[in-house]
């Protein structure tokens, strides 16, 4: 019974720290962003892609910033989808935290 507990806590402890390591922050700068309709209309893609999470946006920076779980999706999943709502994105700048 006590190697199954320990083993559970060592399989629990990976899991956590898995998925806290695979979530990060990007900012994105979308050409053809200049108004709240383009703004909702990205948030709303960015949605569709699981792991994906919207966060803010600044029109006159034409930035997006999302969290992105990369164990569930990637960089480019999340381009692809503000791109097949006829958005570009130009740049993709993982944020360094700490």
């Amino acid at each position: 019974m006590r190697k199954l507990t320990f083993f559970l806590a060592i399989v629990l402890i990976g899991i956590v720290a898995t998925s806290f390591a695979a979530t990060s922050k990007w900012d994105l700068k979308v050409k053809g962003m200049h108004c709240d309709k383009c703004v909702q209309s990205i948030e709303k893609a960015i949605k569709k892609v699981e792991g994906a999470e919207f966060i803010d946006a600044k029109i006159e920076d034409k930035a997006v910033v999302i969290k992105l779980d990369e164990s569930k999706a990637s960089i480019d999943d999340v381009k692809k989808a503000i791109e097949e709502a006829g958005y570009e994105v130009e740049k993709a700048e993982k944020v360094k935290e700490g």
